[in-house]
């Protein structure tokens, strides 16, 4: 949780005037890999997969969500800008074992979405 929380203030102080794709992850890599967006390189710890998404605003990104989650784990953790907490999305006991696509495994909200919990809620995410 530490991790993911250093994630989403690392991207508020280094997001002003940074051109970064859509959506990006760290599967061509696998999991542990670094996540490469167009101007910032994050690194993670060995093992994680992280999944990124922004407003696709080139060169003025307004807007923009994270997902991480260990390898193995039963969780898949979330945060977006507007949002000042931390969710979580239970896989019970199916472990981690792919990278994370969002759309397939879980959702992450649009800008509009995030900023309320209760869209975090509607989509079994918890806080």
């Amino acid at each position: 949780m530490k991790k993911l929380t250093f994630l989403a203030l690392a991207f508020l102080i280094i997001l002003s005037g940074q051109s970064f794709a859509a959506s990006t992850d760290n599967t061509a890599g696998g999991a542990g890999s670094a996540l490469e967006l167009a101007d910032l390189t994050v690194g993670v710890s060995p093992g994680v997969y992280a999944h990124y998404e922004d407003d696709g605003t080139a060169g003025n990104v307004q807007w923009w969500a994270i997902s991480t989650a260990h390898q193995g784990g039963t969780k898949i953790y979330g945060a977006a800008q507007n949002n000042s907490g931390t969710f979580y999305i239970n896989v019970g006991t199916n472990t981690i074992e792919g990278p994370l696509t969002a759309g397939t495994t879980y959702a992450l909200p649009d800008s509009d979405e995030a900023a309320s919990d209760d869209y975090w809620s509607d989509a079994d995410w918890t806080r």
